[in-house]
């Protein structure tokens, strides 16, 4: 609406100063009153999100798909990829004074942490997690550290907000 047509105007203005901190040349061409095009914009978004410096907020609902995807794709543009990342720091199970550490490598071995719990009344239990490093096959045996015992993958599904594919590994 028109009425707020000025304040949006100041609020992007805060938004641009606020991304490109830190970047000589996009602080420039934004002081000459210069276009910052939206490739220059995205990257600087990104490495204000990896250093820590801005933090993106997205409005939507996930009623009526409202904004979701531009909220996933922002997550694949800004955030932190794996390999962005320093190695993550773990413990030996069997020496707690033992610090292991796991890069993002898909030639290391499997690690990662189960986040979420969900039963689907087509697939049945659902363990939603993250990999940190190695490869993980349907079939295949993991260490489940907090039972410490050994649980079957049965198969591996890759989630589409509402939709499931099968995958091999």
């Amino acid at each position: 609406p028109e009425d707020y047509a000025v304040k949006a105007k100041e609020y992007r203005n805060e938004m641009i100063e606020a991304v490109v901190d830190g970047n000589d040349t996009l602080i420039q061409k934004y002081l000459e009153g210069l276009e910052i095009t939206e490739e220059e914009f995205r990257e600087a978004s990104r490495k204000g999100c990896l250093e820590m410096r801005i933090t993106p907020v997205f409005c939507g609902a996930a009623f009526k798909n409202k904004g979701v995807q531009q909220m996933l794709d922002a997550v694949v543009a800004l955030l932190p990829a794996p390999i962005d990342l320093p190695p993550v720091e773990g413990c030996d199970m069997r020496d707690a004074e033992k610090k292991l550490y796991r890069s993002a490598d898909y030639n290391q071995p499997f690690s990662g942490l189960a986040f979420k719990i969900a039963t689907d009344p087509h697939v049945g239990q659902l363990t939603f997690f993250r990999v940190y490093s190695g490869k993980l096959s349907g079939g295949s045996y993991v260490l489940n550290a907090t039972k410490q015992k050994k649980e079957r993958v049965s198969r591996l599904l890759q989630m589409h907000a509402n939709k499931r594919q099968e995958i091999k590994e």
